[in-house]
């Protein structure tokens, strides 16, 4: 697992806390990663991105094409990260219900599209939910 510091974030979340400045500035970042897609065929690693309070957790596994691809390493990924502290729960988002259904194998492993959708999913519901609980 690979942890990326937020730093948008935290720069945020000071600026946006009482008594900084005199007006709270809006809040907007580039989600967990590029919206468009890759290019066909894809020969990357399965990962899972989740968003934490001060870190970008992504759970990386191997390439999807060749001797240790395949779908199949997002089950162990997605249990990876229900067992993190981080993990909220499946109650959460969208996103996390997915990751949990994997985990436990009630879902299949999905596609790419489909975890680009399960953590950006997560990722917005995070900072809408974190946002709005600052003053």
């Amino acid at each position: 697992m690979i942890a990326l510091p937020r730093r948008e974030w935290i720069l945020w979340q000071t600026l946006a806390a009482p008594g900084t400045l005199i007006r709270r500035p809006s809040y907007g970042d580039y989600g967990i990663q590029n919206p468009t897609s890759q290019a066909a065929p894809y020969t990357g690693n399965a990962a899972i991105r989740y968003t934490d309070s001060a870190v970008f957790l992504i759970f990386r596994g191997n390439r999807l094409i060749g001797r240790f691809g395949g779908y199949g390493q997002y089950q162990a990924l997605a249990k990876a990260c229900v067992a993190h502290p981080s993990y909220r729960r499946a109650k959460y988002s969208a996103g996390d219900l997915f990751i949990a259904g994997v985990a436990n194998g009630t879902a299949g492993p999905g596609n790419l599209a489909t975890w680009r959708y399960v953590g950006m999913n997560q990722h917005i519901t995070y900072v809408a939910r974190t946002v709005h609980k600052i003053p």
